[in-house]
Formats: structure tokens, sequence, C-alpha cells
């Protein structure tokens, strides 16, 4: 009887099997069927996008729970595809197909979510809400609707971010996902620039590159149609690289290691601050060395800052001092560097003078002029159809920021969008973000977690000063905090609850493994 039970099972175990091979075969036909067909009548839109829905849907039922991964390896690629014509970027999509995934896992495997008690929980919640009140004074829709006010394109972005912060606070489900967090963002920016590479080396490629990424640096595309030297040329597609390639290692190691030509990391690290000289913006220098800085403090404390800015100093001093008595740097290098002591180009010194006096004589100029109307609660985002017809006919960018409010100075925006209630607003969230980023490193300080959490403290410390001093742009700096807050919560869930986590981490139980503190050199 034993034996014929056991016979019974295996041959409904191997018709199971067959019945499965047969129907992969069969959608495989099915498929190749409809593929011939719109190929044979050339639909290739309609082909592109039913591949993207498949290889979607794929991913949402592979991935499930770990499809976060997805956001990161997407980060650098804000730029729409017109394989798809979506108005979307390829880090909305990803975002978005994310969100799908991990809602499809939670029913799935009936499982919950944090509590939105944390400050950082409620701060974004009351500056969503704030943009709630904002949209519900001014209502704003798209161009594409033909409605009377445009620009709503802003809400929409914040409304993904909001999607993207629900999906990354789990991300503490997958410890061992979350802890190479800083290395998937580094192979996203390294992906982004190789597409840039290709077009600088081969610029004829340009065109079609942009048609898979339309956010491709056609810088050198331009310049070989106009004629202009390629030395001239400001290689801006090398920016996510460069700084990214430089915060992930500020991250890892404490910054005054990597002035070390002894250790290979040192190569990486000249390497990224290179493609941050060749893109020409000093403000991109400075926030490498508000990496290194910020970095060190994070690592090792005060102390060792000064002994680091040192070093830095006579790294910087020796490229500076030869300039223009050993070697002559290409242009965009000198006009990242022409605000420190050298023999720069006078074309470099004078661009650099004049971004800067023309900046700040255009915001006095907003303030003395009263181009804010209400100041308090703020004039909302949107531009009437007259004002786009009008930007159309501007004679110059500053005209048209003038309008919809694009100041580059981050307080200022913000007051002209949502007012001085929504600036406070916004440095409280800033201020609770860096003050919880700092927490998380002191806590999980050893663990393999330490990495991710410097890189994330170190951006949201430096991020306010930025914002204020240097460039802002108020839902941009909004939908980054909604970013890199949503890691935080997850290893301060981590450092809290080590071992309260349900589901599972490629079979083991997440645990805080403490790891040998990294040696100073």
């Amino acid at each position: 009887m034993g034996n014929s039970s056991s016979k019974f099972q295996t041959g409904s175990g191997d018709l199971q099997a067959t019945l499965k091979q047969w129907m992969a075969i069969l959608v495989g036909i099915v498929l190749a069927m409809v593929v011939g067909f719109f190929v044979g009548t050339e639909s290739w839109r309609i082909l592109m996008m039913g591949t993207g829905i498949i290889v979607a849907c794929a991913i949402v039922i592979s991935f499930g729970s770990r499809a976060w991964v997805l956001i990161l390896l997407g980060w650098a690629f804000v730029g729409s595809t017109e394989i798809l014509r979506l108005p979307f970027s390829l880090r909305d999509m990803t975002v978005m197909v994310a969100f799908v995934a991990c809602i499809t896992a939670r029913i799935l495997n009936h499982s919950g979510s944090f509590s939105w008690r944390h400050p950082l929980d409620v701060l974004l919640l009351v500056n969503f809400f704030w943009l709630g009140v904002t949209f519900l004074r001014f209502p704003v829709g798209f161009r594409a609707l033909g409605t009377e006010m445009v620009g709503g394109r802003p809400y929409l972005n914040a409304a993904i971010a909001g999607c993207a912060y629900w999906v990354l606070r789990d991300s503490s489900q997958h410890p061992s996902l979350l802890a190479r967090a800083p290395l998937f963002y580094l192979a996203s920016n390294a992906a982004f620039t190789m597409f840039n590479i290709i077009a600088y080396l081969f610029p004829s490629l340009s065109v079609y590159l942009w048609f898979f990424n339309a956010s491709v640096d056609l810088s050198m595309y331009n310049a070989e149609a106009s004629g202009m030297a390629w030395y001239s040329v400001r290689l801006v597609g090398l920016k996510s690289l460069g700084l990214s390639l430089v915060y992930v290692l500020c991250a890892y190691y404490p910054p005054r290691t990597l002035f070390n030509p002894l250790r290979f990391r040192s190569y990486l690290f000249v390497g990224g601050l290179a493609c941050i000289f060749l893109t020409g913006f000093r403000s991109d220098l400075l926030l490498a060395i508000a990496a290194i800085m910020v970095g060190t403090w994070l690592h090792s404390g005060w102390r060792e800052v000064w002994g680091t800015m040192a070093i830095a100093t006579v790294f910087f001093g020796v490229i500076c001092f030869g300039q223009g008595r050993v070697y002559d740097l290409p242009a965009p290098v000198q006009r990242t560097l022409a605000w420190l002591p050298g023999r720069w180009s006078t074309k470099a010194i004078e661009e650099g003078r004049s971004s800067t006096a023309s900046r700040i004589d255009w915001w006095l100029s907003i303030i003395h002029e009263g181009e804010i109307r209400n100041p308090l609660f703020g004039d909302g985002i949107g531009t009437s159809k007259e004002d786009l017809a009008w930007m159309a006919r501007a004679r110059s960018a500053r005209e048209a920021f003038n309008i919809t409010g694009g100041y580059h100075n981050g307080p200022l925006s913000t007051i002209k969008h949502f007012g001085v209630v929504g600036l406070m607003l916004l440095y409280a969230f800033m201020y609770a973000a860096a003050k919880h980023a700092v927490r998380a490193v002191q806590r999980l300080r050893g663990t393999k977690f330490q990495p991710l959490a410097i890189l994330l403290a170190t951006w949201l410390v430096w991020g306010p000063v930025q914002f204020t001093l240097i460039y802002g742009d108020d839902v941009g700096k909004l939908i980054e905090l909604a970013f890199f807050c949503a890691f935080i919560r997850a290893l301060l869930y981590l450092a809290d609850e080590p071992r309260a986590l349900h589901g599972n981490d490629y079979g083991g139980k997440p645990t805080l493994t403490r790891q040998r503190a990294t040696a100073p050199a």
C-alpha cells in the first residue's frame, strides 16, 4: 500500500512537471507569434511598450520586497527614454515598479510596515500637507491637458518621492542588501556616466544614446558641430560619477587615507576629483570638499579634521601652483579651480566673478523689487499660458526664471512658492534629518552599515548649507530628503531592533554583525 501511494505521488509530480513544461512552451509560442505580428506590421512602439510591461511584471514577481534596490540602480537616470515615450524619467519608473512590487509582496505575505510616528515621518507628512494646501490655493495642471495654469510636475514628482519613501523604509528587511546600498548607488552613477563617455568619445552616437536616455550630455556633439575645441568643453556628464565616487570613498574610508598614494583607493579618489574638475562647476568642488571634511568628522572626530584639512590644502596647493608654471589645465578645470590662488586664465577668472556677481545682484533685485507677492504663504507653483508665451520671447534665462521662481537660491525659491511657512517647515525637516543621520552613525559605528550611515549623514549635514548659500530647489530638496530619510529610518530600526524583522534575508536572520573598524593610515 505504501509503495503504491509513493508511486502515485511520483507520477503526480511528473505530470505537474510535464504540464509546466508544455505550458511554458505554449506561452513561448504565443509570445513569438505576437512579436512576429508586430514586427511584420512595424508596430515598434507597441512592441517596445509591451516588452516593457512584461519586464515590469517579471520584476514585480521575482524581486518582491527586494524591489527597492531598483530605485538605487535607477538613481542617476533622471532623463526619460524615447523608446517608451512616457512623461517619466527612468528613475521615476523604477520607483513605480518597486512600489507595485512591494505592495504585491505585502499582500501575498500578509506583512505590515513601520508606524508613522517617528519625527522624520511626521515632518515629511507635514511638508507634504503644506504642498497640498498650496496646491488647493493655486490649482495647477499640465500643459498636455490644456489647463489654464500649467507646471504641476513638481507635485507629481513629490508624490513619486512619497512612494519611494514608503518602499525604502522597509529596506531593513534585507540587511545584506541594505549594507551594500552605497555600491548600488555608485554602480548607477557609473552606468549613467558610461553613456556620457561614449557620447564624448563618439559624438556622432550621441543622438542614438539620447534615444535611450534623454539626460545624456550633448556638449561634445554640439561642440563638434560648432567647431569648438574639445578641451574647452565642460564635460557635465562626468559629474555624477565624480561626486558619487568621492562620497562613497569618504564613507568607506577615513578621508585622509585617500591622499596616500600607496593605497589603490587614492587613485580612485583622484579620478573622482578629475571628473569634478572637468565639469567646470565650482559648487561641485565645494561638495567634494564638504564630503572630505564632514566624512573626516564622522569617522574620527573634530581633531582629525584639522589634519585632513592640512593634507587637502597641500594637495590642492600643488595643483594650483603648477598651473601657468609647469602646465596649462583645460578651460573647464581652470573654471572649477579659479576661486583658489593660482595663475589662472583671465577668462576663467572673469567667468567665475561675473557668475557670482550676477547671481547676488539677481537675488538682491528679487528682494528689493518685490518679485514675491505673498512672502508669508507664497505665490504657489505654476505658470499661466500668457506667461509661457512671454517666456518664449524672453531675452535671457533670468527673465524666464523670474516667472517660474527658479531663482537658483533655496530660501528665495521656497518663499516664492510656499512662503516663509513652507521654508520653516523645510528647515525643520532638514535639521531633524541631519540630527537623526548623525545618530545613526553613532549607533551603527563599527558595523557593516557604517558606510551607508556616513554617506547619508554627509549629504544631510552639508545639505542645509548647500541649500542656503550655494544652490537650492524647494521641491527638489524635499524629494531628496524623502529618499535619504527613508534609509535613515531603516538603519535606526535595525539599530533598535536588530532581531525583530520579519521576512528572509537570503535564508538567514538579520543581525548587526560587528566588523573590525577601518585602520587609519
